[in-house]
C-alpha cells in the first residue's frame, strides 16, 4: 500500500470517529466543519451514562453505582447515585428537579421491595425546590445488610434505584432507573483480603489504571476518590493507581482559585484518604504521540510532582479531519447551552513525543503502554512495536478491562439474553481467553526472548524485561461498565468490566504484616516484575538451588553441583474453580529455536526438563474454570537464570 494510500485511509477512519463523537454521519459532519455557521443536528435524547456523545445542547446524565462483589465480612452495601449537567439551562432537558431518590430489591416472587427513600433535605447541594446546584452531583449512602429481605451469603442481590423528578418545564415527572447486582461473596480473593484482618499476608491486589472524577469532560467521567476507595475495599482491592487522563488534569475545576485538576488530585491523595489499609497511587495517562505520528496513551506512576502534558487532540494537526473537527467544536459552543468556552482547550492542545515525555518524567517513575495492543480512544491508532521495545519503558499493560457479559440496554443489562445465555457466555469466554493467550505468546513473550538474546554479560538483569500488568481501564463503574463503542459508533454499550474484575496481584515473600505496604514497596514490585496478573487463582512459584531461592523478577545464579527446582503452589476457591494443571513456559538464549517452549504439570505431580542454556527465563500460566463454567487465567512474571558454572543439569518441578 503506498504511503498516500495509506494516509487517505487513516484520514477516513479519523473522520469517519471525530464524526461518531459529534453523533452525526460523515456528511453533516464535514458540512458542520466546512459551514460553521450552521447549527448542528439535534441529538436524540438520552438520559443514562453515555459518556463520548458530544451534543449541541448538554442533558442530564444519571447513574448509580455499587460494587460487583463483596468480601465476606462486608456489612452494608455502598451505593453512589451521581447526576452530570442537571443544572445546566437546556430547555427539555434541564434544569433538573429531584423530588426523590428511591432504592429497591428485587425478591425471589420477582416483586420489588422498598428500602430507601431519600428527600432533597437528606441530600446535599440542592436547593429546597429540588434543584441541583453543581453539574456533576454526587451523592452517597449505604444498604445495611440487615435491611435486605431473604439474602444470604453466595446470593446475587438485585437492586433497583430510581431519580424521581422532571425536566423544565416541570410538567411530567420522569423516573430514570438503574438496575445494579451484587454478588456476597463466600470468599476472599485467593489469598487476599477479609473484612477482618487475621494474619500476615504477602500477595496485595490492585488496579493499575483506574479514572477517577478527575477525569470530567464531554466524553466521561469517574468516581471520586472517598466512594472510589469504599467500594474497592469492599471488593477486595488493596491499592489503586489514579491514572487520569492528561487532557483533562490540566483543567481548573470551577472555585478552585486557580488550582489544576491535578494540583487537587494530589491534594486529596496526600489528605488520609491513603492509608495502611488502602492505598491511591498518584498516576496519569498520558496521551502522547508515538513513531508514525500515532497518538497512543502511557501510564505513568511514582515520584510524580508534576503532571505531563497531553491534549486529546494535538492543535497543530494538518489533519484535515482535525481541522473540519476544531470548526465544529467552534459551532456546537457557539449554538450549544452548557458547555464553557474552554472546551477547546480541554480537547486539543500540545502533544508531546514518546521520547520527549520519557524524557520529562523522574528517573524514578514507572510507565507502562496502556492497552499496547487495542486502538485506543484517540484518531485509531495502537502501539508501534518500535517504542513497545524502548527500554525506559516499564511494562506492557496488554490485559486492559475484563469482560465476559455485554448488552445494548443501559437501563437493565441482567435480564438481556446476551447477558444471560450460557452458550453466548461460553463463546464470549472462548474468544476473551484466547485472544488473551495470543496476546502473551505473540506479543508478550518475543519481548521476553529478545530481552535474554540481549543479555549483557556480567548483568544481574537483562535490560529489557517488560513487566506484565493488567488493570480495568474504569471510570468508577463498579458494577458494570456502560458507554460508546471504542469509535463512538454505537451507544448504550454495557459490558460487565469492573475494578477487580482483573487484578494486579503484587508478591512481597517475607513481608509480616496484614496491612498493606507502604506506596514504595507496591512500586517497587511492579517496577521488578514481582506480580501476577489475574481474573481467578493465584499461581506462586520459586526457583531454588543449594539453598537459594529466587521468585518473579528476580535472577538465580545457578553454580555447583545441584540440580535446581521449581516449586508451585495454586491459591484458588470455589469461586474461581481449582488449579489442575500449570503450564511452565521457557526460553534460553543458546537453544535452537527462537521461540520459547513449555511444559504441563498436573497438580501432585512431579517432572523435569533439561535446562537449555546459560542464560533465560521461567514463567508460568494457567486457567481454571468456575462453577458455572466460568473460564479464568493468571499469568506471571518470570524468574530469570543465569547458568555460571557446573555441568549440565535438568530442571525439577513440583507442583503441590
Amino acid at each position: 500500500m503506498s504511503t498516500s494510500v495509506s494516509k487517505q485511509k487513516q484520514s477516513n477512519r479519523t473522520a469517519e470517529f471525530l464524526a461518531n463523537i459529534c453523533g452525526m454521519t460523515r456528511k453533516d459532519f464535514e458540512k458542520l466543519g466546512k459551514l460553521p455557521e450552521t447549527h448542528p443536528k439535534e441529538p436524540s435524547t438520552n438520559v443514562l451514562k453515555m459518556p463520548g456523545v458530544m451534543a449541541p445542547n448538554n442533558q442530564p446524565e444519571f447513574w448509580a453505582d455499587a460494587p460487583w462483589r463483596l468480601i465476606p465480612g462486608v456489612q452494608e452495601i455502598p451505593i453512589t447515585f451521581y447526576i452530570r449537567d442537571g443544572n445546566v439551562d437546556s430547555p427539555g432537558f434541564s434544569p433538573w428537579r429531584l423530588d426523590s431518590l428511591r432504592v429497591e430489591q428485587r425478591l425471589r416472587n420477582k416483586k420489588w421491595h422498598k428500602l430507601r427513600t431519600y428527600l432533597p433535605a437528606n441530600l446535599g447541594n440542592i436547593d429546597q425546590q429540588g434543584q441541583i446546584e453543581d453539574n456533576f452531583w454526587v451523592f452517597s449512602s449505604s444498604i445495611p445488610l440487615s435491611e435486605l429481605h431473604d439474602v444470604r451469603i453466595g446470593d446475587k442481590v438485585h437492586l433497583r434505584v430510581i431519580f424521581v423528578g422532571s425536566a423544565n418545564p416541570y410538567d411530567k415527572i420522569t423516573l430514570i432507573k438503574r438496575h445494579l447486582e451484587i454478588t456476597l461473596s463466600q470468599y476472599p480473593f485467593p489469598l487476599g483480603r477479609t473484612a477482618q484482618p487475621s494474619g500476615p499476608r504477602q500477595w496485595f491486589y490492585g488496579d493499575p489504571h483506574y479514572h477517577s472524577a478527575y477525569t470530567n469532560d464531554v466524553k466521561e467521567y469517574g468516581a471520586p476518590l472517598p466512594e472510589t476507595r469504599g467500594a474497592a475495599l469492599s471488593i477486595g482491592l488493596d491499592w489503586i493507581v489514579v491514572t487520569d487522563h492528561s487532557c483533562d488534569l490540566v483543567l481548573k475545576r470551577d472555585g478552585e482559585s486557580g488550582l489544576s485538576r491535578w494540583d487537587l488530585l494530589k491534594a486529596e491523595i496526600s489528605s488520609g484518604l491513603s492509608d495502611e489499609c488502602f492505598r491511591f497511587i498518584l498516576g496519569e495517562e498520558i496521551t502522547l504521540i508515538g513513531r508514525g505520528e500515532k497518538y497512543v496513551h502511557m501510564l505513568a506512576m511514582g515520584g510524580m510532582q508534576d503532571m505531563i502534558q497531553g491534549a486529546f487532540l494535538p492543535d497543530d494537526s494538518s489533519s484535515l479531519p482535525v481541522d473540519i473537527w476544531i470548526n465544529a467544536i467552534k459551532t456546537i459552543i457557539r449554538f450549544g447551552k452548557g458547555y464553557s468556552l474552554d472546551l477547546l482547550q480541554t480537547l486539543f492542545g500540545k502533544l508531546l513525543p514518546f521520547n520527549e515525555v520519557l524524557g520529562n518524567l523522574p528517573t524514578n517513575t514507572l510507565t507502562f503502554a496502556a492497552h499496547p495492543y487495542d486502538i485506543a480512544q484517540v484518531p485509531p491508532s495502537k502501539w508501534d512495536g518500535h517504542d513497545l521495545s524502548h527500554l525506559q519503558l516499564t511494562g506492557h499493560e496488554f490485559w486492559n478491562a475484563r469482560s465476559r457479559r455485554s448488552a445494548n440496554h443501559t437501563d437493565n443489562p441482567f435480564t438481556r439474553k446476551s447477558w444471560t445465555d450460557p452458550d453466548t457466555l461460553r463463546h464470549k469466554d472462548e474468544v476473551r481467553v484466547n485472544k488473551l493467550l495470543s496476546h502473551v505468546s505473540k506479543k508478550w513473550e518475543p519481548h521476553l526472548i529478545r530481552g535474554v538474546d540481549e543479555w549483557a554479560a556480567g548483568s544481574d538483569l537483562p535490560s529489557r524485561r517488560p513487566v506484565f500488568i493488567g488493570g480495568s481501564d474504569s471510570h468508577g463503574d463498579f458494577n458494570y461498565h456502560a458507554g460508546m463503542a471504542w469509535n463512538y459508533s454505537k451507544a448504550d454499550m454495557v459490558d460487565d468490566n469492573a475494578p477487580g474484575r482483573v487484578r494486579t496481584a503484587i508478591y512481597l515473600p517475607g513481608y509480616q504484616s496484614a496491612l498493606v505496604p507502604d506506596i514504595d514497596l507496591i512500586l517497587a514490585a511492579l517496577k521488578k516484575g514481582s506480580c501476577v496478573v489475574t481474573d481467578g487463582p493465584i499461581l506462586e512459584f520459586s526457583l531454588q538451588q543449594n539453598g537459594q531461592f529466587a521468585y518473579m523478577g528476580e535472577t538465580l545464579q545457578i553454580s555447583g553441583e545441584g540440580d535446581p527446582e521449581i516449586k508451585i503452589i495454586a491459591h484458588s476457591t470455589p469461586e474461581f474453580g481449582m488449579v489442575t494443571q500449570v503450564e511452565v513456559v521457557t526460553y534460553f538464549k543458546s537453544q535452537k529455536s527462537k521461540k520459547s517452549s513449555s511444559l504441563i504439570v498436573e497438580q501432585g505431580k512431579q517432572a523435569s526438563i533439561p535446562i537449555a542454556g546459560n542464560l533465560g527465563y521461567y514463567r508460568l500460566q494457567a486457567q481454571t474454570s468456575g462453577a458455572d463454567g466460568e473460564l479464568f487465567c493468571c499469568f506471571t512474571n518470570p524468574i530469570w537464570v543465569r547458568v555460571v558454572d557446573g555441568p549440565k543439569r535438568k530442571l525439577k518441578i513440583e507442583f503441590t
